[in-house]
């Protein structure tokens, strides 16, 4: 019997399958392009002439001259893809399907686009601590490999520490890279330290209930990171603060994440993930 058909559950391995079938399908290669990004390092500084992009036009550097100076780069050949999981406990929630079952989609996709690239790609498991959990590579059963790691954390009464992230990446990630940020994206989320020398896409996994929370009675809640279980009610008043909080947390996350020309995308859980990031990575 094929053992990699037996050592991992029916329900990833139907992930690993749909994730594969839909970027090396027909209809994928025709649509999905490499990874946007500039792919480049820098190589000199020149003026700024006729039919040259001005996105690589320095202005700091164009103002002490009093000229338009733009930057020249050299490509690169391979993009350095690292993929982190951001899975806290409240992941482990989802009124259509859960959102940490859309992680799980998201970067079996992104990891076989990677190796279909013949990019690097690398994968971390983020969450009170950022795990690597693979060395750079083009070997399309790493995939596999981490996805089962992932799939057997445990995040009940974990938190993600971004912060150690940041310093995690700017004390090992020394090479100019592409990263993907998947998670929920509820706290904190400062890019800033990392921006600058690193592209980074965020994609936001969330429930419609997080968002518009419903008035209720007397319901079990399990609070996935105390681990406490208690029965509450959601008031109106509940509801309207509740609310209001997710507005305030998004408008900080979305004035960060344009402050810092951070591309990022959102998907809810009643939609279909696949569909989505084809679209966005055209």
């Amino acid at each position: 019997m094929n053992k990699e058909k037996t050592d991992i559950p029916y329900a990833l391995n139907k992930i690993l399958l749909q994730s594969k079938k839909n970027v090396f399908s027909a209809l994928a290669g025709r649509n999905i392009s490499k990874f946007k990004g500039s792919g480049l390092d820098f190589a000199d500084l020149k003026e700024y002439s006729y039919g040259d992009d001005i996105k690589f036009i320095d202005w700091i550097i164009s103002a002490k001259h009093n000229n338009l100076i733009i930057k020249e780069f050299y490509e690169e050949k391979e993009l350095d893809i690292k993929i982190f999981a951001m899975y806290g406990a409240s992941m482990y929630f989802g009124s259509k399907e859960l959102k940490s079952d859309i992680l799980l989609k998201i970067v079996s996709f992104l990891g076989f686009l990677s190796v279909k690239n013949t990019d690097l790609l690398s994968i971390y498991n983020a969450s009170d601590d950022c795990e690597l959990l693979n060395k750079p590579t083009k070997n399309i059963h790493i995939i596999r490999e981490c996805l089962k790691k992932i799939y057997d954390f445990q995040p009940l009464g974990k938190t993600v520490n971004f912060d150690n992230m940041v310093h995690q990446i700017r004390k090992s990630i020394k090479r100019k890279s592409m990263m993907f940020f998947i998670g929920d994206f509820i706290g904190d989320y400062d890019f800033s330290k990392i921006s600058n020398k690193h592209e980074i896409i965020c994609i936001i996994i969330r429930d419609r209930l997080e968002e518009n929370m419903f008035i209720a009675n007397n319901i079990d809640y399990l609070n996935p990171k105390t681990l406490n279980n208690n029965k509450v009610s959601i008031s109106k008043s509940t509801q309207s603060e509740y609310n209001e909080k997710i507005k305030n947390n998004d408008k900080k996350l979305y004035k960060n994440m344009n402050k810092n020309k951070i591309t990022y995308l959102k998907i809810y859980t009643d939609e279909d993930p696949y569909v989505k990031l084809v679209k966005f990575l055209r």
